[in-house]
């Protein structure tokens, strides 16, 4: 007789395979209810936020998905924040593992979700009558003082502190490994209200490729007290080129202004701290030169490639504190360079430099030998404390 080995069918459960999940309303992101199928989206999810619902984020640590999509006036945003005491709780933080894509009229806005009124950083020192601070100081009335400038320039995440009366921005933080394409806004705009305001908060992109025609922004808000710009960095990995999106952190634009705040951007030849630092104030004229974007003690990530201070922009290094420059030094028409006694300009890196208008410094190093410095023609270049130069090759440019 023959016998036949009996057959044994093993049925392994495959693992659960990714399915599209789109917003059936305005509600948590972390509540199923919110969701089409009814479950909380995962990192390996294609999500899309409908068309006028408003999904919140009620959490600040990282979430991974496979794919965004926010159609038109479709929202992401983060619940609001509160004390300085209470710390930062909420943000968007997302890990994006193919691609980001923003609508025309969708958004992700965490605008006035910030520190609240009179909190945070950057709040006014002794709660008088002044706008919040973060990239750039925030305006104020009479001989009241806006609070101190803070957080980092290249890879920035905090919130952006209140004024006296309302709050700041709240923080954005993106990683997409795809495209991100921008034809709506991704904004960390300071709260918008009566009397003296917020500063703008925080964005901070990495993408491997942006495109669209729409606005990152993390803007000032705009009244008595003008709210200082906050912080924005764009940080790509497959691409060299920023095409049309609008990239800006202004400062507040009525009665007391407030100062610009920082972009940062960056492409893979240049590498980490290497980026543009471009610091723009969109022709808002300040009521006086303390009214400016401050490194002071509290900022960080300092070291930069090229420096570009336009639009009537004022950029200021309080004592003892450096900015390292990588890159050339571009000071425009109607800008200023303020340096404080015992603060430093480093002139690094290996490539020839180029510095442009009338700059006054306190301490300005350069000792990388054979490194070029490129002077603007009919400029003036001063320095008041300590100029240090090793075996450096001095020119000029028309």
């Amino acid at each position: 007789m023959t016998v036949i080995p009996a057959l044994v069918l093993l049925l392994v459960a495959g693992a659960a395979q990714a399915v599209p999940i789109s917003s059936v309303g305005s509600g948590l992101w972390t509540n199923p209810a919110s969701w089409s199928p009814a479950q909380v989206p995962g990192s390996a999810d294609d999500v899309t936020i409908v068309a006028g619902h408003t999904n919140t984020i009620s959490t600040n640590v990282t979430i991974d998905i496979a794919s965004l999509t926010i159609q038109t006036n479709g929202v992401l945003t983060h619940l609001a924040n509160g004390t300085t005491a209470q710390g930062e709780r909420y943000k968007v933080v997302l890990t994006v593992a193919g691609n980001l894509t923003i609508d025309a009229g969708g958004q992700v806005n965490v605008d006035g979700r910030g520190y609240s009124a009179g909190n945070g950083p950057g709040a006014p020192i002794g709660g008088v009558a002044a706008a919040g601070s973060y990239g750039g100081r925030g305006g104020r009335e009479g001989v009241a003082y806006s609070g101190p400038t803070y957080g980092s320039i290249t890879m920035p995440t905090n919130l952006g502190s209140g004024g006296r009366d309302q709050p700041g921005g709240g923080a954005v933080r993106l990683i997409v490994s795809g495209t991100t394409t921008v034809n709506g806004v991704i904004s960390a705009g300071g709260g918008e209200g009566n009397f003296h305001v917020g500063s703008g908060g925080s964005v901070f992109l990495t993408t491997g490729v942006l495109t669209g025609n729409g606005t990152v922004r993390a803007n000032g808000a705009s009244l008595n007290s003008s709210g200082g710009g906050g912080r924005v960095a764009v940080s790509l990995t497959n691409s060299t080129d920023f095409g049309a999106v609008g990239i800006r952190a202004y400062g507040g634009n009525t009665t007391s202004k407030g100062a610009a705040g920082t972009v940062y951007m960056q492409t893979p030849s240049q590498g980490p701290g290497r980026g543009t630092l471009v610091i723009d104030a969109n022709n808002i004229v300040s009521a006086d030169a303390s009214f400016n974007t401050l490194i002071s003690s509290q900022v960080t990530d300092t070291v930069v490639g090229t420096v570009v201070i336009t639009n009537k922009a004022i950029l200021a290094i309080n004592t003892n504190q450096s900015l390292t420059v990588n890159g050339s030094w571009l000071n425009g028409t109607n800008t200023l360079f303020i340096a404080n006694t015992d603060s430093t300009v480093i002139l690094a890196g290996t490539n020839p430099a180029t510095i442009t208008g009338h700059n006054t410094y306190h301490n300005l190093v350069c000792t990388n030998a054979d490194k070029i410095l490129r002077f603007e023609d009919g400029k003036t270049n001063t320095v008041n404390g300590t100029l240090t130069l090793a075996d450096v090759i001095l020119d000029s440019i028309s």
